[in-house]
């Protein structure tokens, strides 16, 4: 889901879990690790991307950042500092293309654990909800050549938010489970940092592994007021939401209720009884809201519910070398009514609400456990608007530790 997820654990694979589990970003055993991660990219497109700025589905309006041609995607530093068994601490801090740099994480953990089958902790500050192994890690620094629709419709541009979360892991019999719940400010899309949340945001997540098997679910709860939306076709990529104050000229406000529900189910064939090196993924976010919209040209009462998933399957022809392909679709339905509702729609380009979706075919290499090669190629169909695309990404992650 992003690039930092904080201590929050993905799903372990073995029966002990005293740290160092699958996902846990703190060393093993007290010390610190130092991390740098960067991706860059060749892409040449055929018409423009309609997922470059979304149209028809309701975020921030900004017009995103045009992939085409050489991109520096994304860096990120951090440091991971485990003070002692029960004590740990995480910072990152990352920029993409021409954005400043800006804070992902800072976190401080404290973490138990009940014997070798359970652990809990709590986590505090800076970070991203958790939403499993499969969901949370799609994003900027994933395996992919963009972010996921589903994450997209979701998050935006997925930054972090202020929270805490308490997260459990345990083991019965032969299944590994996960549960997590956390409060949260709503600083963030699809809260409004302007505004917050009325309320503080809820999340609440549960997992479980059995086998080659593995599925989460995951639900977030806001109540966004005073979230703005730019209605200029002009406007550049930004993580800064127009604020919502006179004279709002080009913005959109929306108070309401917000209600996110995502999946997934992923079955890995090196661990089933019959081992085969496939691997079969579906995942996905719904994202339901509720409230007010208004602006200059008026305003009316909203409801507006969008579907967005994937289904890919990945096959490893070595360790080091994959083939993939990969489908996504989108669903967006809005209802407005109330003086203007017309007039706001077209504004925030909602009249283009629809179906869509993009398929790809991806070639991954990775002869070094730093460095990785991606080469995709696809074609994108939304909002009336049809697109193909071709591209290589370069990626490293390089890290140090103390003590060795």
């Amino acid at each position: 889901m992003a690039v930092a997820q904080g201590a929050l654990v993905a799903l372990a694979p073995t029966a002990s879990l005293a740290h160092g589990e699958a996902g846990d970003v703190l060393p093993t055993d007290p010390g610190v690790v130092v991390g740098f991660k960067a991706a860059f990219h060749l892409l040449d497109r055929r018409g423009e991307l309609p997922s470059q700025r979304l149209d028809g589905v309701l975020l921030r309006g900004d017009r995103g950042i045009d992939p085409e041609g050489v991109k520096f995607e994304h860096a990120q530093a951090s440091l991971a500092w485990r003070v002692s068994d029960s004590w740990g601490a995480y910072a990152a801090a990352a920029a993409h293309d021409r954005d400043p740099v800006h804070l992902d994480a800072l976190w401080l953990q404290w973490r138990a654990d009940h014997g070798p089958l359970a652990a809990t902790w709590l986590t505090l500050g800076r970070q991203m909800l958790y939403a499993g192994p499969v969901i949370s890690p799609a994003g900027h620094l994933d395996g992919r050549l963009f972010p996921p629709l589903a994450q997209r419709v979701a998050f935006d541009h997925q930054l972090a938010d202020e929270g805490v979360q308490f997260g459990w892991r345990g083991q019965l019999d032969d299944a590994a489970l996960a549960a997590d719940l956390g409060l949260w400010r709503g600083r963030t899309f699809p809260g409004s940092r302007a505004g917050g949340s009325r309320t503080p945001g809820v999340n609440v997540h549960l997992g479980g592994q059995l086998g080659a098997w593995s599925a989460d679910g995951v639900a977030l709860f806001l109540e966004p007021r005073q979230r703005g939306l730019n209605t200029s076709p002009a406007l550049d990529h930004t993580h800064e939401p127009p604020p919502c104050l006179p004279p709002r000229r080009g913005v959109l406000c929306f108070n309401g209720r917000t209600m996110l529900a995502g999946g997934s189910l992923r079955w890995q064939g090196a661990g089933s009884s019959w081992p085969m090196p496939l691997t079969l993924t579906a995942a996905g976010w719904r994202r339901e809201e509720r409230g007010a919209l208004d602006g200059v040209g008026g305003q009316a009462a909203y409801r507006g519910r969008t579907t967005a998933g994937w289904v890919e399957a990945v096959w490893a022809v070595r360790p080091e070398l994959s083939l993939g392909l990969r489908h996504e679709a989108l669903a967006v339905h809005h209802r407005m009514h109330g003086p203007g509702a017309s007039v706001l729609a077209r504004e925030a380009r909602l009249d283009q609400a629809g179906s869509g979706r993009r398929d790809a075919f991806h070639v991954h290499w990775s002869p070094e456990r730093w460095f990785s090669l991606l080469g995709e190629v696809g074609e994108e169909r939304l909002a009336g608007r049809r697109a193909r695309f071709i591209g290589v990404r370069a990626w490293v992650s390089l890290e140090h530790r103390w003590p060795q």
